[in-house]
């Protein structure tokens, strides 16, 4: 298994293309408003940080949410897969080649690690492998978001994206509950992304296992 992503696919798929069409067709335009309305603005507003935090977006794409925590007086770097946001995004100089199943960071090295809308992309075995690579940088909280298993985003009639994997279909929210507290991660807060068809989760990191 290569360190930077899932064995299912290759990260040259996610190019400009990609991010061009259909359930991304206007991501290209909109990823910094989005980042800040739907991930960043209900975050901040979850967590209620009365001290610096340093944060790490695990599939920072073209770094929307990396340029909205910037603003807002964080510190902030993001990892990613695609070659193409590595080159062009605005945040480049934050940015660093990486996975969800191989994080190029020690344990503990984030306040705060953001991963949104990576794990539809993972085989069912490698989503445990992912959850605990989440919990392993994390010191204080974990914000996660995915496909419901019986979210309408599933179709690929209603969410066209040929690379997403089916075994998205095999988690269900108290799976992936039980995923992150048997890490030793416990739940604080459910659905505070602005995403109505999909569950969000924010979790703090308790006690690693």
């Amino acid at each position: 298994m290569s360190a930077q992503h899932s064995d299912f696919l290759q990260p040259s798929v996610f190019d400009k293309e990609y991010y061009s069409s259909d359930a991304y067709n206007d991501y290209l335009q909109a990823f910094r408003t989005q980042a800040r309305m739907v991930v960043i603005d209900p975050l901040l507003q979850a967590i209620q940080p009365t001290e610096p935090l340093t944060f790490l977006d695990v599939g920072c794409g073209m770094g929307g949410n990396i340029l909205e925590l910037h603003d807002a007086g964080y510190e902030a770097c993001g990892i990613e897969i695609s070659p193409y946001c590595l080159e062009y995004s605005p945040a480049k100089e934050w940015m660093k080649p990486g996975g969800v199943l191989n994080i190029p960071y020690d344990d503990n090295a984030f306040d705060v690690l953001i991963c949104r809308d990576v794990f539809p992309y993972l085989s069912a075995e490698e989503v445990p492998m992912g959850v605990r690579e989440l919990v392993r940088v994390a010191k204080r909280y974990v914000a996660f978001s995915t496909i419901d298993h019986d979210s309408p985003n599933v179709s690929q009639e209603f969410n066209p994206d040929p690379y997403r994997n089916a075994s998205v279909t095999a988690f269900t929210p108290d799976d992936y509950i039980a995923l992150f507290a048997a890490c030793g991660a416990d739940l604080f807060r459910r659905d505070f992304f602005v995403q109505p068809r999909d569950s969000s989760y924010l979790f703090t990191v308790s006690s690693k296992k």
